[in-house]
């Protein structure tokens, strides 16, 4: 369990929404938490089928026969290529780390570990991967994470397989 100081968070639900809506509401809220116009706020969602790529992700490795219908967006993350889709769910956290601790490494830790405790609750036993981000049962990664972090307010997220 982690051991915080716990502040309000707002929970936005937005059902099966499109990844661009999302995208671009998170970049709006970032900015408002940024200039303290808001709380802390998580969106939560399933997308349709989408490919984004990070900072660290080359077109290169994109499936030559993937399904060309799926869009693809250039994002502003860390990481490789990340799909999204039906059976997933998605959580963009908008926090400002410096309410918290202003450490990335700390902030990934912790959504890892938030992640196995949850799954847990539903009797998964998940785990990390030493020198790798993202939770595991057994061989399969069933969450991964890429973020950003702009004046220490965190946008993009996390995605767990379901």
């Amino acid at each position: 369990m982690i051991d915080t100081n716990i502040s309000k968070i707002k929970v936005i639900n937005m059902g099966t929404t499109s990844y661009k809506k999302v995208w671009d509401l998170q970049k709006k809220l970032q900015k408002q938490r940024i200039s303290g116009d808001i709380d802390d706020t998580i969106i939560l969602t399933e997308h349709d089928a989408v490919y984004t790529l990070g900072k660290n992700a080359s077109s290169n490795h994109l499936l030559q026969n993937r399904d060309m219908t799926v869009d693809v967006f250039n994002v502003e993350r860390g990481g490789d290529i990340t799909f999204h889709g039906p059976g997933q769910l998605i959580g963009y956290p908008i926090i400002n780390l410096k309410d918290y601790r202003p450490s990335i490494t700390w902030y990934m830790r912790t959504l890892e570990q938030v992640i196995i405790d949850t799954l847990s609750d539903f009797s998964i036993s998940a785990c990390r991967r030493k020198g790798l981000t993202g939770v595991w049962v057994k061989d399969e990664k069933i969450a991964a994470m890429g973020v950003r972090i702009s004046r220490w307010v965190t946008m993009h997220g996390f995605s767990i397989n379901v």
